[in-house]
């Protein structure tokens, strides 16, 4: 496709959600309102057998030149973004969309040996999504809980925690429904398990989060990790309301919308699966994403009717 040609990948909002209160808007992987750069040899995919030909869709809210999106991964994507658009070290873009009323147009600059298939450059006015950036603090409640080696504990729908502490050999069981803490650590050693795989687990977080632990995957083999890791992205979303950097070092699966914060992907675990939005998104170097969607199962109410009553 040549520059003005009509694009296929166009915002058009596709019946999906444009705009997201605690979400991903429309099918991005990532979405930022800052910067965002994936790095030498990172990938992003959808791997599940509905989306397996899909092109891995990001986007960027910053209006830097150089740059709003740094590419470096060896993966066909599609690019929205309202700065510049650096593509470089043999990546292969399937299209750029650039979104400026400027006069000078933000830069697209393809480095020797990476390719952009087509390009356009779009009045700002057709930037079709937004999330929700002023997430406001939650009622966190006065508890505080340290899960010590050898320790389970229940994180139940409704619970309220100042603090929560999962140190080296403690194990979170998080059930399905909404939980509010306030400062959340997940030290390196620390598992986390969820209580129905697949179904609506979510997270609020107030102000800062250590993840560095684990997902606990038993005696499963690698075929039956990657299946739990999609299950679990399926039904989990952590929404964090503060502003401080959140570096994810450990097992990660599920949604992460943090507006207000930096996210730092892919550092230590090089497999993440779910979707993300931050207010700047690093994908550290050879870090796979695999794209699933918040979409949780929805449990089913029998109706039980004694017939001789009828």
């Amino acid at each position: 496709m040549d520059e003005g040609e009509t694009d296929p990948y166009i915002a058009n909002g596709g019946g999906l959600p444009v705009h997201a209160e605690d979400d991903v808007p429309g099918d991005f992987a990532l979405y930022s309102l800052g910067k965002l750069s994936l790095n030498d040899g990172s990938v992003c995919r959808y791997k599940d057998k509905l989306r397996s030909a899909e092109l891995c869709k990001v986007a960027s809210e910053s209006y830097s030149d150089y740059y709003a999106i740094s590419l470096a991964g060896d993966e066909q994507s599609v690019v929205h973004s309202k700065g510049g658009v650096l593509v470089r070290n043999r990546d292969m873009v399937n299209t750029v969309n650039i979104y400026s009323d400027k006069e000078v147009k933000p830069t697209l600059n393809v480095q020797k040996g990476a390719a952009v298939i087509g390009y356009a450059y779009l009045p700002e006015q057709n930037w079709a999504w937004s999330v929700n950036s002023n997430l406001e603090p939650i009622d966190v409640g006065n508890q505080e809980k340290i899960v010590r080696s050898g320790e389970v504990f229940s994180l139940l729908d409704g619970a309220k925690f100042r603090t929560l502490k999962v140190e080296d050999g403690g194990t979170l069981v998080v059930g399905a429904g909404e939980m509010y803490v306030g400062t959340f650590q997940l030290e390196s050693g620390g598992n986390v398990d969820f209580t129905e795989y697949g179904y609506a687990t979510i997270l609020h977080v107030n102000e800062s989060i250590i993840w560095r632990g684990s997902f606990d995957m038993g005696s499963l083999n690698n075929e039956g990790i990657r299946v739990r890791m999609f299950s679990i992205a399926s039904g989990f979303k952590l929404i964090y309301h503060g502003n401080e950097a959140l570096f994810i070092e450990g097992d990660w699966a599920g949604t992460l919308f943090a507006p207000k914060a930096k996210l730092v992907l892919g550092q230590a675990k090089k497999s993440l699966y779910g979707r993300f939005v931050g207010n700047g998104i690093t994908v550290h170097q050879y870090a796979s994403l695999y794209v699933v969607h918040f979409d949780p199962q929805t449990k089913m109410t029998i109706a039980y009717f004694n017939m001789e009553e009828r």
